[in-house]
């Protein structure tokens, strides 16, 4: 596991320590938008956790914050500011990033208190002001925060870190035409006698910290359902009648993703709003995602490009990463892998298998190129990159879905987003959510493919024995070893595909760095697929002849074996004498001619790409 490695302890993998328990923010926000200030007054409710002393001090994450005042107050009246006893308390900013305050007395364990801070910045980071300039003579103004990883303790004095999760009321304060996003269901809107309008959203689920959010600015709000619940789409002005266009699938994808993991979706409601400049393709804030405006494509763009896989991540994510969250940023692929897979798994759904196959053939590819250009790192490590917690993750929980079969995969997942709903969790946890669910200890999964690294590169060969009626099959790993990489278990699904056109599929249980297995079959197989729906993250050398890989292009019933096939039928380079006797076979087969044929007719457009790349080669 992760000790064998030297990952040990660092304190960017483990969970940060942290002395109380926040339970709610309450925060009522200001802006002075042309000077890109925020001021704000923020209650925090809490208690403090048992230690070897009674502490009085709190510390809360605040960076190039000016703390005005800090006090304890008793009987506060929720939403109304000063509302109950004020006692002022003190408080130190000359820790960098960091605000300690002194409570007015010991609070012993489990009696909450209720402190108030004022406040106000120029934030750096975390909120952004958008507004027109010298180049871009036409924006509106709009204010938006982006919170992951610990940015939202720019502009909100909080406890910035995954493992404790809160619940919120958020009072934003903007002038009309502004309207003001943020995390729950829409409790009230106030007109102030300033001309301001004060939103004031609610959140009654806890969650983490980096999901708080604010969306302000001019927006045509256009409404669907989902069930009961409000799905609102939060589009620029005159974009309103595109709206159902771009998010239209929503529901469909929220009914999807509710009835497969067992939880209906969770939260109060969703909302979808398009910000600018935003750094990435979107934030899965609970309840109000966040999306680069690059969603809003008109007709023309649309006939090349959509969203939908880009909605599908974030809202997934709501289960993945919302409603579960990492407890540190070393378990951040049980946000990321997890959104990765179920925006594949609604495209499966949604657009068929092929598409889904093709799918995860991009995500191991780009799993196993990052071993290549960042070189190798486990999924669960410090410090990780995109390829590791997106694709390769994605790829991971695939091979996952195939090792417990489907009810397994389905149940485990249930049973382990139900017993940890609303709570920070580790990899240990979901390993433990799968074993409690189906029976399976999958240790030696999670240790070759989650704690270690590397892929296995399977060198395959197959014989037919017609006086013995088997199937000979050789499989070699070829892997180089080292700490990171051994010998990969897994079981491998071989299908057969006789002369009548009927099929068999075998599983084989690959242990050993070298096995030979035999299959039983009525007649030599005209088609032998090794690793059927190709499910294992692998290179795969396949000893088979040209006009093996030409039958298998024309008749397979995958577009992935297809297009395997077609990758097969180029001239490798391993020798001259073999590339000329390679080239003379393909020559024989009629690979050219075969390739050209699928290029132009067959029915999945990967197929079709493949073939004509390697035509061209």
């Amino acid at each position: 596991g992760l000790w064998a490695q030297g990952l040990g302890w660092d304190a960017t993998e483990q969970a940060r320590s942290h002395s109380t328990d926040v339970s709610h923010i309450e925060m009522h926000i200001r802006f002075d938008q042309p000077q890109k200030k925020v001021m704000g007054t923020v209650y925090h409710t809490l208690t403090l956790l048992p230690s070897r002393v009674s502490p009085r001090e709190v510390v809360f994450d605040a960076l190039d914050l000016s703390i005005e005042k800090v006090w304890v107050e008793q009987g506060h009246v929720e939403g109304k500011i000063a509302s109950g006893k004020m006692t002022p308390i003190a408080f130190d900013t000359t820790e960098a990033g960091k605000l300690h305050l002194t409570l007015d007395r010991v609070y012993p364990y489990g009696e909450p208190v209720t402190v108030g801070i004022t406040y106000s910045g120029h934030p750096k980071k975390g909120m952004y002001f958008i507004s027109s300039d010298t180049f871009y003579t036409t924006r509106l103004p709009e204010v938006w925060t982006q919170g992951e990883g610990e940015d939202n303790h720019h502009w909100l004095p909080c406890y910035d870190y995954p493992n404790d999760k809160v619940t919120t009321d958020m009072y934003v304060s903007v002038a009309e035409p502004q309207k003001a996003l943020s995390n729950g269901r829409l409790v009230s809107k106030d007109k102030n006698k300033d001309g301001t309008v004060t939103w004031h959203w609610k959140e009654e689920h806890p969650f983490a910290t980096y999901l708080i959010m604010l969306g302000v600015g001019e927006y045509d709000v256009v409404k669907d359902k989902w069930r009961t619940k409000d799905v609102d789409y939060w589009v620029y002005p005159g974009w309103g009648k595109e709206a159902m266009r771009i998010f239209g699938l929503t529901p469909k994808m929220m009914e999807f993703f509710s009835v497969k993991t067992g939880i209906p979706y969770p939260w109060e409601k969703y909302d979808q709003i398009a910000i600018e400049d935003f750094m990435y393709g979107g934030m899965e804030n609970v309840t109000a995602t966040t999306l680069n405006d690059y969603v809003l494509y008109d007709k023309r763009q649309g006939v090349d490009f959509n969203s939908e896989g880009l909605i599908a991540h974030e809202l997934a994510h709501q289960w993945f990463g919302d409603l579960i969250t990492c407890r540190s940023w070393m378990h951040t692929w049980v946000n990321e892998s997890f959104a990765t897979y179920f925006e594949a798994l609604f495209r499966e759904s949604y657009d068929g298998k092929d598409e889904f196959d093709e799918e995860m053939y991009g995500a191991q590819q780009g799993g196993m190129g990052a071993e290549v250009s960042l070189g190798k790192k486990p999924i669960v490590a410090p410090s990780n990159y995109t390829a590791n917690l997106y694709p390769r993750g994605a790829a991971t929980l695939n091979m996952m879905r195939h090792v417990l079969g489907d009810s397994g995969w389905w149940t485990g997942v249930h049973h382990y987003l139900d017993v940890h709903k609303f709570t920070p969790v580790t990899t240990e946890d979901f390993k433990m959510g799968i074993e409690e669910a189906t029976g399976q200890n999958l240790q030696w999964f999670f240790d070759e493919w989650l704690y270690k690294s590397g892929h296995p590169n399977f060198d395959v060969s197959s014989e037919w024995d017609d006086a013995a009626k088997v199937v000979r099959l050789s499989v070699v790993q070829t892997q180089k070893r080292d700490s990171l990489t051994g010998t990969f278990k897994m079981p491998v699904d071989i299908e057969l595909t006789m002369p009548d056109g009927s099929t068999r599929l075998e599983t084989i249980h690959i242990t050993d760095s070298a096995q030979r297995f035999t299959i039983v079959a009525p007649t030599r197989p005209l088609m032998t697929i090794f690793d059927k729906g190709n499910t294992i993250l692998k290179e795969l050398r396949f000893h088979k002849s040209a006009s093996e890989w030409v039958y298998q292009l024309q008749h397979a019933s995958l577009a992935i074996e297809r297009s395997q096939a077609a990758m097969a039928l180029v001239p490798e380079v391993y020798g001259e004498r073999e590339r000329e006797l390679w080239t003379k076979e393909l020559s024989a087969a009629h690979a050219f001619e075969a390739l050209s044929k699928a290029a132009k007719e067959d029915p999945f457009w990967a197929v079709r790409q493949h073939a004509l790349t390697s035509a061209h080669e």
